[in-house]
């Protein structure tokens, strides 16, 4: 399964319907699905603000940061019993050290396996 985030229907009703976790600089909107023919796990989309970062060297800087945690924090970690599609939201207005990113997406991937 591809756990990228790519279908417009689901990112639409993620704003629609999701619910919301925040740890700066990150905020997570997910949503769980009981889906008859899909597969089951984990799907992620990340965002970065073009109104802060106008440059897409700086936005795909923090992206790059921002996957790599989720990769980290996620290895073996994806045994959910439903699809569970999410998007981390960059919110900070400067870019900022791997370590507050890996941090803050380590705390926000315990929220979500919590739930």
């Amino acid at each position: 399964m591809d756990h990228r985030l790519k279908s417009k229907s689901v990112i639409e009703s993620l704003f629609k319907d999701g619910k919301s976790l925040f740890v700066f600089p990150i905020k997570v909107v997910y949503i769980d699905k009981e889906l008859q023919n899909a597969e089951h796990g984990l799907q992620i989309a990340v965002s970065v603000s073009k109104k802060y970062f106008k440059k897409a060297v700086d936005r795909n800087i923090i992206k790059r940061r921002i996957r790599e945690a989720i990769r980290l924090n996620l290895v073996g970690e994806i045994k959910h019993q439903s699809y569970r599609a999410a998007m981390f939201i960059y919110i900070a207005h400067e870019i900022q050290d791997f370590d507050i990113i890996h941090r803050s997406v380590k705390k926000l991937i315990q929220k979500l396996l919590k739930t």
